[in-house]
């Protein structure tokens, strides 16, 4: 049943993300002007930042950078299972 309900949720969260990507996108073209290419960077980059600040801090509970990355590893691990 866990490996059911995992899934499920995996893959609505792979959507969801996928959607959220595809309006950010947008906006950087439509609003802000960039080409394609610098859309996608931006938003990579955007992505990048704020997920890793959300993550460090709703999902570590020490707040150091060698507890961060362990917990970031942990992470890994169990979506990959």
């Amino acid at each position: 049943m866990w490996f059911f309900i995992t899934r499920v949720w995996l893959c609505a969260a792979a959507v969801v993300i996928a959607w959220s990507a595809y309006v950010d996108y947008c906006f950087w073209r439509q609003y802000v002007g960039a080409t394609a290419p610098q859309a996608v960077r931006r938003l990579v980059l955007h992505r990048a930042v704020v997920w890793l600040a959300v993550f460090w801090v709703f999902a570590v509970p020490a707040r150091t950078p060698g507890d961060f990355a362990a917990e970031v590893s942990e992470a890994v691990k169990e979506v990959a299972r």
